[in-house]
C-alpha cells in the first residue's frame, strides 16, 4: 500500500510542479506574487495543521462536498470510502508541490536562451522544444526530486494519522502508521523495530535503484549525454 501511494503521489506531484513551473516562467506583472502563493502549501507541507485543514475540507459536510452540491453533483463520503480515502491522502501530497516547482523554475532559468532559440529556428514547436531541449537540461533536478519524493513518501505519517487514522478498514494504513501502532498502541517494540529496519532497507533500495538509473537517464551537458 505504501509503495502504491508513493508510485501515484510522487509522479502526480512532480507533474503538477512542472506544469506550474511552465506557467510561472513568464515575465508578467505580479509573477512574484503568484510564485509566492504557489509555494505557500509547501510551508505547511507535512504538518499537522495542513492535515487538519484537509480533514475539514473532505469531511461529509465539508467544503469539497459543498462545492459538489452547488454543482448539482452527488456528495462523496471521502473519508469513509476505501478508495476515496487513499486519494484524499494522495491529493494532500500533490498539493505540496511548491518546493519541486521552485527547483524546476531555478533550473529552467539557467538554460541558455541560445539553445531554445536554435531549436525554434530548426522548426521545433513549444512541445518539442520542451521535451527535446528543456527537459533534458533539467533532468538532474527532476531525478533528484523523484528520488527525494519517493523516500519521503515511504515515510508519510501525519496525513493518514490525522485525517483517517489508517481507516477505513486499513485502506490508508501506510507503513509508518503501522510502525507507530505496533510500538505505541500494541506495545510490540520488537516488531516495531523490525518494521523500522524494513522501512530503512526499502528506502535504501529505492535510493540505490535511482542512483543506478541516473547514469542512463540523466543528461550531463559536460559529456554531451547521460551522466
Amino acid at each position: 500500500l505504501t509503495v502504491k501511494f508513493a508510485c501515484i503521489s510522487v509522479p502526480l506531484r512532480l507533474c503538477t510542479a512542472m506544469l506550474a513551473e511552465l506557467l510561472l516562467n513568464r515575465m508578467i506583472r505580479g509573477i512574484r506574487l503568484f510564485r509566492t502563493l504557489y509555494y505557500l502549501p509547501s510551508i505547511l507541507g507535512g504538518s499537522v495543521a495542513a492535515a487538519v485543514l484537509w480533514k475539514a475540507m473532505f469531511r461529509d459536510h465539508g467544503t469539497v462536498n459543498a462545492i459538489l452540491t452547488a454543482l448539482h453533483l452527488p456528495a462523496v463520503t471521502w473519508l469513509a470510502d476505501s478508495r476515496a480515502a487513499l486519494w484524499v491522502i494522495i491529493l494532500l501530497r500533490v498539493w505540496e508541490f511548491g518546493a519541486p516547482m521552485l527547483m524546476f523554475l531555478a533550473a529552467l532559468q539557467q538554460i541558455p536562451n541560445d539553445l531554445t532559440d536554435a531549436a525554434k529556428l530548426d522548426g521545433a514547436g513549444a512541445v518539442r522544444c520542451f521535451f527535446r531541449v528543456r527537459l533534458p537540461m533539467i533532468s538532474s533536478v527532476v531525478f533528484y526530486n523523484l528520488m527525494l519524493g519517493f523516500c519521503t513518501a515511504l515515510q508519510e505519517f501525519n496525513a493518514p494519522f490525522v485525517i483517517t487514522g489508517g481507516g477505513p478498514r486499513g485502506a490508508t494504513t501506510l507503513f509508518s502508521l503501522l510502525l507507530y501502532r505496533s510500538a505505541f498502541t500494541e506495545n510490540q517494540m520488537g516488531y516495531a523495530c523490525a518494521l523500522a529496519w524494513v522501512l530503512f532497507l526499502l528506502s535504501a533500495a529505492f535510493s540505490a535503484a535511482f542512483l543506478l538509473l541516473r547514469r542512463k537517464l540523466v543528461y550531463d551537458p559536460d559529456e554531451g549525454g547521460a551522466a
